[in-house]
């Protein structure tokens, strides 16, 4: 009887044959615990040494193999918690929409007073400052950094007639389409342009060639690119996503749900769980891209899902039925030593022995271990999250006192990241005005601290 295969998550397939099946998952093990096994979110330090050669620039890869943006959305997108924590954090952020206002001291602290400028509000509103304050949010608390293309233009007159650069113009840029360079030959390899183009397409090599926009020199270059992030540290070039560590326990998450319906679905039953090692298949595509490079033809990632599925199916075919009796499964344990620890890198075949009630049940524990891990690598508490211990929602003050504590200790740095570049420009285009803009949050109170004709329920009424 033909095998099936039946991917239900990048490191999950479960491969049936009649009624019976295989759990075959592929993953990274060090001292018997789960790790990413993603290539483009390791080694964060390589990245940088091993640059792409376009047009006299070294592009620095966003990820080992320049998709790790790809990655994110592959394994964020597939969970049913993680976008939804992420999409929630940039609400809690972006609060009320986004004014203008300026700082004054009362008693001791810095208190914020918005207020309204006309002229300054007017050039907001031809950049669309709200929507692009949006999608930065987004790329902020997806990848920790956002980018802008900044115009500047000498046609304004001053009051006194004199020609004034201003910065008129400020962009979204897609963090997707941009990847940091450097002229080839460049002694300190820090990032001094951004190409733009479509990096997930091997169809296409037109980029186009900014210059990294200069704070200190606002005016330097007519049209530039602003990187604004959240520095990593150790790291010159991109920031680090904060969620990167938490991409095993999404991808955990997300996978048992596919489990469990691939079993209910087909009417399975589950015979064996077999875990391989990443560093397997590391190796493996290393050899198949050697292969591709010999054979001058690019490498089709495709060769190694393929490659999968067939010693999964050999392997299936071993495991089952009464026709491979006296039939053995052979794999080799390596074993390295790095630094002070040893990491085991083998295959495991572990029975069900028909146990699927138990074997679901772990599942389900593991989902919901999976799902606090998740809220908690994402900053966002549960309470606010809607993750309630039992599926149980969190009482009102207890979510008024996360979300108090979420916008005085969660949100200062990332309006810094996201509004740095128009606050540059504020400062430029009116340096008398001392406006800044940023986020207006209204602060909740509990029901009972309310009067009576204050509270929601009287307001509905």
């Amino acid at each position: 009887m033909e095998n099936q295969v039946i991917d239900l998550t990048p490191s999950h397939s479960l491969i049936t044959q009649g009624n019976n099946a295989g759990l075959f998952e592929v993953m990274s093990r060090e001292n018997k615990q789960e790790t990413t096994n993603d290539s483009s979110i390791k080694d964060y330090m390589s990245w940088s040494e091993n640059t792409i050669d376009v047009d006299g620039f070294c592009v620095i890869p966003y990820g080992k193999d320049n998709a790790l943006d790809k990655e994110i959305q592959e394994v964020v997108f597939g969970n049913n918690i993680a976008p939804r924590s992420l999409t929630k954090k940039v609400s809690l952020l972006f609060g009320q929409g986004a004014e203008l206002y300026k700082t004054t001291r009362l008693k001791g602290k810095v208190i914020r007073e918005y207020v309204e400028h006309t002229e300054i509000q007017k050039w907001l509103d031809q950049n669309d400052y709200k929507d692009i304050m949006l999608c930065s949010a987004v790329d902020f608390y997806y990848t920790e950094g956002c980018f802008f293309k900044v115009r500047i233009s000498k046609n304004n007159r001053s009051n006194k007639g004199a020609s004034i650069t201003k910065i008129p113009t400020i962009e979204y840029l897609d963090l997707t389409k941009c990847r940091l360079a450097y002229k080839r030959g460049a002694s300190d390899k820090k990032p001094t342009h951004v190409l733009v183009g479509d990096w997930n397409s091997s169809y296409t090599n037109k980029y186009v060639v900014y210059p990294l926009f200069d704070a200190k020199e606002p005016t330097k270059h007519k049209t530039s690119i602003y990187y604004s992030k959240f520095k990593s540290f150790g790291i010159d070039d991109y920031a680090i996503p904060d969620l990167l560590g938490t991409l095993p326990w999404i991808k955990r998450a997300s996978a048992i749900p596919f489990i469990l319906e691939a079993l209910t679905n087909n009417s399975l039953n589950l015979k064996f769980h077999i875990k391989s090692p990443q560093k397997y298949w590391d190796s493996i595509e290393d050899q198949l891209k050697k292969k591709a490079e010999l054979e001058n033809k690019p490498y089709n990632p495709k060769d190694l899902k393929d490659f999968k599925n067939k010693v999964f199916k050999e392997i299936t075919d071993v495991l089952s039925g009464v026709d491979n009796v006296g039939k053995f499964w052979h794999s080799v344990k390596s074993i390295d030593a790095n630094g002070v620890k040893v990491l085991t890198h083998d295959w495991e075949i572990v029975p069900i022995e028909q146990k699927t009630k138990d074997f679901v049940t772990a599942q389900l524990d593991i989902s919901k271990h999976a799902a606090f891990s998740t809220t908690a690598g994402l900053g966002l508490h549960n309470a606010l999250a809607g993750v309630g211990a039992d599926g149980k929602s969190d009482s009102g003050s207890e979510q008024i006192y996360a979300y108090k504590n979420h916008i005085l200790t969660e949100t200062p740095l990332p309006e810094m990241v996201i509004t740095k570049i128009w606050n540059i420009a504020i400062k430029h285009n009116w340096p008398e005005a001392n406006l800044k803009v940023g986020f207006y949050h209204h602060m909740p109170e509990k029901e009972e601290d309310l009067t009576a004709s204050n509270r929601h329920n009287a307001q509905g009424s």
